[in-house]
């Protein structure tokens, strides 16, 4: 469906302000990285604070928010990792919108990057890796590296058979003015959290110096992008890879260290979860089994209990298993005494219709309605009509369907019209991105129509004090809007530009 083109303002309506509480969300498609109570940041990666820390008007751990120029408001990145750049077919771009007092404002404050771009990070992509170089944006991550009080961006860049193209990791860096300074780093494949306690971001990665296993980089991190130090986490046995195939980091034990889950497995058999435990000396090697198999899922406290809890999509332990019918979520409850445990499972309301290869869903955890208990957004880009996001409450009892609510592109408010192949759920996100103390979800529909077919689209909708709602004037954008790439070389499960298809 082709957007309208007069959704180019985002004017919330005045309300009362009030602190934040507690969000989270999930990074797709590299990992997600959650904070402990009420829930989490994952796109930029947790950073579950030590004693004395933030902490919200409520005493729960605050995670920072995704802040790319200090202002204090929310900002999102938007990679498009299959966009063409001029002739160049796949070589991927990134967009970056900023948040306000109104909310997000396009054209006004976004800037662009790409192989095109007439900028430092447009040189540096040309110059320093060669033609070949494609996929920008692939995978990426947003953290405070270097601990100026800017997130900053952490984007792959993948190759194409030669040392110069890649695979790499571009790093730009947080200013006032915005991302920029970038530097070329070797593949790091990153997922952020302080897991030491200390008040710095570490990155967790594999592929460290070319070595197999997993590690942590400490923080924090200098402009050259060298790390205060490195460990290798030792426990894990990662099958026939050479890391962990999927990871979410947050403090799920409720003591301020972030913690790691990850995946793994042999051929066409899944392993069991791992659980590394964070402490004073960073990640544990006694790892712990859990009760699941798919490690790409978000932290929150659905519980209201005041330690974070794990969303993760249901899975078998037959990794090319044929998934017979809708998507289900299971919750593990997190522990002061122990590894995360009670696997319970939930059905989704909204996921009817989708059967097959259009199963996979995306998660962002965050207390909408500052009722104390952290609610869930499931973004299923396959359900029948063309996508939908469903957010599950939270409550003492954890997370439930009752009173879930449902948004897809027909419903109220929200611009567009559905139609099968959009995609819409490809990616969710909660921000406040106007600073209003309420948590806004944005939703992302790689294959959404706009100046060509599947350009993509992101849509935002308005948190308000019982969550996030589609109002006429709410926000729906495209690359075009941003003057990004619009053309793609696309994917099997990711169609043209990918826009929207991931948030940071």
């Amino acid at each position: 469906m082709r957007l309208p083109r007069t959704r180019s303002r985002y004017r919330p309506r005045p309300r009362p302000r009030h602190r934040c509480a507690v969000a989270a969300l999930l990074l797709l498609p590299v990992a997600a990285a959650c904070s402990a109570t009420g829930g989490a940041d994952p796109d930029q990666g947790a950073h579950a604070p030590a004693d004395g820390a933030a902490v919200d008007d409520k005493g729960r751990a605050k995670p920072p928010v995704t802040d790319f120029n200090g202002d204090g408001y929310a900002d999102l990145a938007v990679p498009a990792a299959g966009s063409d750049v001029g002739a160049a077919k796949g070589t991927g771009s990134v967009s970056v919108v900023y948040g306000g007092a109104e909310g997000v404002q396009l054209p006004r404050r976004k800037q662009v990057f790409s192989a095109a771009s007439d900028d430092a990070v447009g040189r540096l992509l040309r110059t320093g890796t060669g033609a070949a170089a494609t996929g920008f944006g692939s995978q990426s991550a947003a953290a405070d590296l270097d601990g100026d009080g800017n997130t900053d961006l952490l984007l792959s860049l993948d190759g194409n058979g030669d040392t110069r193209s890649g695979p790499k990791t571009v790093v730009l860096w947080g200013s006032r003015v915005g991302l920029g300074s970038p530097i070329l780093l070797p593949p790091v494949a990153p997922r952020p959290g302080d897991f030491d306690g200390d008040g710095h971001i570490d990155l967790l990665a594999h592929g460290h110096d070319g070595r197999e296993g997993m590690f942590v980089l400490r923080g924090p991190f200098r402009r050259d992008g060298k790390p205060a130090g490195s460990t290798e986490v030792r426990g894990g046995d990662w099958g026939d890879a050479t890391g962990p195939g999927a990871v979410t980091v947050g403090d799920l034990n409720g003591d301020r260290y972030d913690d790691v889950v990850t995946a793994q497995g042999f051929e066409e058999e899944r392993y069991k979860d791992y659980f590394f435990k964070g402490g004073p000396d960073g990640l544990s090697a006694k790892v712990a089994d859990l009760d699941a198999y798919n490690a790409l899922g978000a932290v929150g406290d659905f519980d209201c209990d005041g330690v974070g809890d794990l969303a993760v999509q249901e899975s078998g332990k037959a990794a090319d298993a044929e998934e017979t019918g809708p998507p289900r979520i299971q919750v593990l409850r997190g522990s002061t005494s122990a590894a995360p445990s009670g696997a319970r499972t939930l059905d989704v309301p909204g996921a009817a219709g989708v059967t097959g290869e259009d199963t996979d869903v995306a998660l962002a955890a965050a207390d909408v309605d500052d009722d104390g208990c952290a609610d869930l957004a499931v973004g299923v880009p396959g359900a029948a009509g063309g996508g939908a996001v469903t957010l599950l409450k939270g409550g003492a009892q954890g997370l439930s369907g009752a009173g879930a609510r449902t948004f897809t592109q027909n419903s109220p408010g929200v611009p567009g019209n559905a139609e099968a192949g959009d995609l819409f759920g490809g990616a969710v996100r909660f921000a406040d991105f106007d600073k209003d103390g309420h948590q806004d979800l944005a939703v992302g529909a790689p294959g959404e129509d706009g100046a060509e077919p599947d350009s993509g689209a992101v849509w935002i909708l308005d948190g308000t004090a019982r969550g996030p709602e589609a109002r006429p004037d709410g926000l729906s954008f495209g690359p075009e809007a941003l003057l990004a790439p619009v053309k793609g070389a696309g994917a099997a499960r990711n169609p043209g530009t990918g826009f929207g298809a991931a948030f940071r």
